[in-house]
């Protein structure tokens, strides 16, 4: 046989191949009344009950559609299929006119979830309207590898807008996450435990729910294994003093990647980025170029997690009496925290090792931030959610270089700019002209 036929040959069946693996489409609308096969819109799954999950293979996509406008379903989609690592199932809404308006999944306050993806692997979860569910979650995720929850508009009402438990590998990104101003449901923005390897990026999650007894977090973290949280907008926009902090991670072991998140929480008295290793944990933070504006207890608190590194943070807290940043137990080596600037205009004591006010002239001498600032870090303007720091800010070019891991930005731009990095999310590229996309502090859904 000759080169030529044996590559023929080759070139054959690797185009045999590709074809049947080629994605196929599927599609669900209420509204249809064809042969209710999936196969077309004139003859897609008329409900989510419907979906036939034995035909749905790896790669393959299923679209809802959400009408001209909008169409709301008042059903759980309860996912059963796998793909694999290099072909998820995407479940999205319809992308075709006349099917791509926005798809509503409404639990009408009696069912306990919107969406859950239990014990099926590889699944992509895009583009949804997901509220009015009362348990574990909007979008729920459980025992899994490899779920993206992605872009999807989530109003909590009940224990978190994702919910992950016992997932490997996952990832919530690019969701817009909001509460009711008052729900005695514990409305976490993103809750996760028992996990692996997830990563938390991008969301914007706004906190507004004012019931005082309830867990109310941005993101909480409970015994998981290395998380990635970076380049989230959190606010906690109620009234609560207590029950309320922006990223809570307790029990967990490895490294918890916590970099480029603005945190704003002007009412509480809690902490707006914890690591607490209370009874069983051993996690070590990595908290870099945050931006945390308005706490009590501590803008930053690390319980004893003595691999910790805290650096190029800004940590801004107008409260009286309030604390910037918190370290006791097994503690960070000063040199693990250090190039943060700190801003308490209102506070004496606003340092704190193992349990004792300090200030910063006692903070340095317990061997922290030789290379810190204490200074207002000149934010464009916090209360109108513009957290770039102005052009004579103390924090430009002030901070370390922490890696090629590490140098972008929240917008995305290479750090840095100057003749070092920047304190805090942002690097200074000029005169900031525009509020911090897409998170303006009054941009709140309402369903």
């Amino acid at each position: 046989m000759s080169k030529q036929m044996t590559r023929l040959i080759i070139f054959g069946a690797v185009l045999l191949a590709a074809m049947s693996l080629q994605a196929a489409s599927y599609y669900v609308d209420k509204d249809a009344n064809g042969s209710n096969n999936g196969t077309s819109w004139t003859n897609a799954w008329e409900s989510f009950a419907d979906i036939n999950w034995s035909v749905i293979d790896p790669g393959d996509f299923i679209y809802i559609s959400g009408g001209t406008n909008s169409k709301t379903y008042y059903e759980i989609l309860d996912v059963n299929a796998d793909g694999t690592s290099n072909n998820s199932i995407t479940i999205t809404k319809g992308n075709t006119s006349g099917h791509n308006g926005d798809v509503i999944i409404d639990g009408e306050m009696t069912r306990g979830y919107g969406i859950r993806i239990e014990e099926d692997d590889y699944i992509t979860v895009k583009g949804f309207h997901v509220r009015n569910h009362i348990e574990n979650g909007q979008i729920k995720v459980r025992y899994c590898t490899g779920a993206v929850i992605d872009g999807n508009e989530l109003y909590v009402t009940g224990l978190g807008g994702v919910y992950f438990r016992g997932t490997s590998n996952s990832v919530a990104k690019y969701n817009h996450i909001t509460t009711p101003t008052y729900t005695t449901a514990q409305t976490d923005g993103i809750h996760s435990n028992l996990n692996s390897g997830n990563q938390y990026y991008k969301n914007t999650i706004i906190i507004s729910n004012n019931e005082i007894n309830g867990h109310d977090d941005g993101i909480q973290i409970y015994d998981d294994d290395n998380t990635t949280i970076s380049n989230n907008y959190i606010h906690l926009d109620n009234n609560k003093e207590y029950n309320s902090q922006g990223i809570y991670i307790t029990e967990s072991t490895g490294t918890m990647k916590v970099y480029n998140n603005i945190v704003y929480g002007p009412n509480t008295k809690n902490s707006l980025l914890a690591l607490r290793n209370i009874d069983s944990g051993n996690a070590r933070l990595y908290a870099y170029n945050n931006t945390i504006v308005g706490s009590g207890w501590g803008a930053v608190r690390v319980d004893s997690s003595p691999n910790s590194r805290i650096k190029n943070n800004v940590l801004v807290c107008y409260k009286s009496g309030g604390c910037l940043i918190w370290v006791e137990g097994q503690m960070p080596s000063g040199s693990n925290v250090d190039y943060n600037i700190y801003y308490a205009p209102n506070s004496s004591y606003p340092y704190s090792v193992d349990g004792g006010g300090d200030t910063w002239s006692s903070w340095r001498n317990a061997g922290y931030d030789s290379h810190g600032i204490e200074a207002d870090p000149r934010l464009e303007d916090v209360s109108g959610g513009k957290f770039e720091l102005l052009q004579n800010s103390p924090a430009i070019d002030a901070g370390v270089d922490l890696g090629s891991s590490y140098d972008r930005d929240r917008n995305g731009t290479i750090r840095p700019q100057g003749n070092g990095w920047d304190m805090g999310v942002f690097e200074f590229i000029g005169n900031p002209t525009s509020p911090s996309p897409p998170e303006n502090l009054n941009a709140i859904f309402i369903f």
